[in-house]
């Protein structure tokens, strides 16, 4: 289907506010931040202070075994716990592993720019909380992580005053994850012709990492007039499962401060600060209102109207989608692109032919499903299947 440019080259267009559509011109942009603050390149302007707050997830069983040379269980010495070697001290921190400690502390070797403890999180993982006044300090101290400990899951917040009355945010946030989804479901495929046992679209099946719908448009809605008239926010929390840049707020201390969380990005650096970096050009320049077109329902009107053409397989149909969990991301494929607004980036004859493949690779994506319904064997696999076609439909 090929969308995702057409995501890439909307933020260039709002951004520049030129004609130029180019995915490199993002990047450009954000390689000359990183050689200075933001403040010195005139983005962060008197008066509105933005911050930055980074959270990591190591897996010290695994992965990220050496930060075990850093950090230490409260009731080990360091002289104990660093006679052990290092597969002894991650033996600690294997999966159903019950005796490691929650929190671990700093220990003598650690660089004193790192946290003085780290708290267990969920799926055994070990994650620190940073806050920064500067993108650049993010930045290097992400890289000096990744160069000490090997790369973990990156969030990075990007927190903002909520006296700026922001307009736009639904907008925004479903653009991000559709962008999002589509640019994992791309990048899964491309990965999958490759090696045919790295099946794409996992977070389809993350509790946390759900595809962006129509619930939490919603709730961003609500979010934006709550968090703008200093009401009541705690319920804002819930936007936090998805896999998307999310609104966020009453969880930075004060309910005059709002955040953006992005969520989408993992072990991926480079798209993490890239958008973190063009999130911080929208506040600063204003224009998350340039969102706006993107507060949309997500129908499902082609895959009704595929359906209403095949009664023969009516009944299987309506048992998956009988299944809630399912919908919201095994569906995503059969969206109303074809009324998508990015598409109006293209001129009249270009979006005809595109509205034309769409509908296309969507009755083909209906028929691939429709024989992996039909097959007798188990969900997991029929799941597998279907995360196959849609990230080929994304392809």
């Amino acid at each position: 289907m090929k969308l995702m440019k057409l995501f890439f080259s909307f933020f260039v267009v709002i951004l520049t506010a030129t004609a130029v559509r180019s995915e490199n011109l993002c990047l450009d942009l954000f390689q000359g931040l990183s050689k200075s603050t933001a403040y010195a390149l005139g983005i962060q302007e008197p008066g509105y202070q933005i911050t930055y707050g980074l959270e990591v997830e190591f897996n010290p069983h695994s992965k990220n075994q050496q930060i075990l040379n850093d950090y230490r269980p409260k009731y080990f010495s360091e002289t104990q716990w660093l006679r052990l070697s290092l597969a002894e001290r991650a033996s600690y921190y294997e999966p159903g592993t019950t005796s490691s400690e929650r929190v671990l502390v700093r220990m003598n070797t650690a660089p004193k720019w790192m946290p003085d403890s780290l708290t267990k999180e969920a799926y055994e993982a070990t994650g620190p909380k940073m806050i920064f006044g500067e993108f650049n300090k993010l930045q290097q101290t992400l890289r000096d992580m990744e160069a000490r400990y090997g790369r973990g899951a990156a969030q990075v917040h990007v927190v903002f005053p909520t006296d700026a009355r922001l307009k736009g945010n639904a907008g925004f946030i479903g653009f991000s994850g559709e962008m999002a989804q589509l640019k994992n479901l791309e990048n899964g495929y491309e990965k999958y012709l490759k090696d045919p046992n790295n099946i794409p679209g996992k977070n389809f099946e993350h509790k946390d990492l759900a595809t962006i719908d129509n619930g939490v448009i919603n709730l961003t809605r609500g979010s934006e007039h709550s968090i703008f008239h200093w009401q009541s926010q705690r319920w804002i929390l819930a936007m936090k499962f998805y896999f998307s840049t999310v609104l966020r707020a009453g969880i930075y201390g004060d309910f005059d401060h709002a955040g953006y969380e992005h969520r989408q990005f993992n072990y991926d650096y480079d798209g993490l600060l890239a958008e973190v970096f063009r999130t911080t050009l929208m506040l600063e320049k204003g224009i998350i209102k340039e969102f706006a077109p993107f507060d949309r329902n997500f129908k499902y009107t082609p895959l009704k109207r595929l359906m209403a053409k095949d009664s023969a397989n009516k009944e299987i149909w309506q048992s998956f989608l009988a299944i809630k969990s399912e919908l919201n991301s095994f569906l995503f494929g059969f969206r109303n692109w074809s009324e998508h607004p990015i598409l109006d980036l293209l001129s009249n004859d270009a979006k005809e032919e595109k509205k034309a493949l769409i509908s296309q690779a969507q009755a083909e994506l209906y028929l691939e499903f429709t024989e992996i319904l039909n097959e007798n064997n188990e969900a997991s696999l029929r799941r597998k299947k279907m995360r196959i076609a849609i990230a080929k439909f994304a392809h």
